[in-house]
């Protein structure tokens, strides 16, 4: 659980530098899962893997990193993704 709650407060940081990575209702949640007491978080792991689900992989059609995205198989790159990817095999860790 340590691992996991450094890697979201490393997504919630990492808005603070790069703005508009994260999405909205990502970074509301993960503010407030961070807030929890670890057993709550533990309660808590469902909602925060649809939080992070939800937040990835973006349709980038039309903007400028339409190309980068499609060469990518439609998966983004971008720090925040990478991080949510990390969260989310750490929670299904936690799940097995």
């Amino acid at each position: 659980m340590k691992v996991l709650t450094s890697k979201i407060e490393n997504l919630v940081n990492l808005e603070a530098t790069d703005t508009g990575y994260v999405s909205r209702p990502l970074l509301a949640y993960a503010t407030k899962w961070l807030a929890l007491s670890d057993e709550e978080k533990r309660s808590a792991l469902l909602e925060l893997e649809t939080s992070l689900t939800d937040g990835l992989d973006i349709d980038f059609t039309g903007t400028q990193w339409e190309e980068e995205w499609l060469a990518n198989g439609k998966v983004c790159k971008c720090n925040a993704c990478e991080i949510a990817r990390e969260c989310l095999k750490i929670i299904e860790e936690i799940h097995a």
